[in-house]
């Protein structure tokens, strides 16, 4: 299940989880809509997992050079290469955060990612994202301990947003400022 390939000039954000439930869907959807509001075109998306990304977007546009695609559970199988910036995606959880982290760091050292140095979102490999999927789970201790234990990688916070509690499409001005604060430290982290 690899991601399709970019040209030079496109951006296809990849987002996946490390274990099943993580919220890459919600994620994915959260991009979309942050892309569009930074470039005033959506993006285009693809659900390799059957799911219901196209509910949560209301609009997407299939001839972009912008892509949001969700993998589903399947952070593992991501492989670095030019002009795909993976967006890893792990519940409030010591285990699959360590996993994240794991997958984050095979990123940066990957073949690929040594011979294409220069190629790399401003020098990025990869985001974590710490998704909280209820509101007694703050994402702020796991936060604080990845990043403890890699210094320099880049591990965000997404606390738990009422607006983002059902399979409606998202709506940008109903969900919380940190949420959409947090999808745009996602943008930053890739210099977008």
């Amino acid at each position: 299940m690899k991601a399709r390939t970019v040209s030079a000039r496109g951006v296809r954000f990849v987002v996946a989880g490390v274990t099943g439930g993580a919220g890459t869907t919600t994620v994915a959807a959260l991009l979309s809509v942050a892309l569009d509001g930074r470039f005033g075109m959506p993006p285009s998306i693809t659900d390799h997992t059957g799911g219901f990304l196209a509910t949560r977007v209301n609009t997407t546009n299939p001839d972009t050079t912008r892509w949001v695609d969700d993998m589903g559970a399947h952070a593992e199988e991501l492989d670095w290469q030019p002009g795909i910036y993976p967006v890893i995606v792990t519940s409030v959880d010591q285990e699959a955060g360590d996993n994240a982290l794991f997958i984050l760091q095979s990123l940066a050292i990957s073949p690929s990612a040594a011979s294409n140095e220069a190629d790399g979102p401003a020098g990025a490999r990869g985001v974590i994202i710490v998704n909280s999927t209820s509101p007694r789970r703050l994402p702020d201790p796991e936060v604080s301990r990845l990043a403890k234990t890699a210094p320099g990688a880049t591990i965000i916070g997404l606390p738990w947003d009422a607006a983002l509690s059902t399979p409606m499409a998202i709506n940008r001005n109903k969900t919380a400022p940190v949420t959409m604060n947090a999808i745009a430290q996602v943008l930053g982290a890739f210099s977008l």
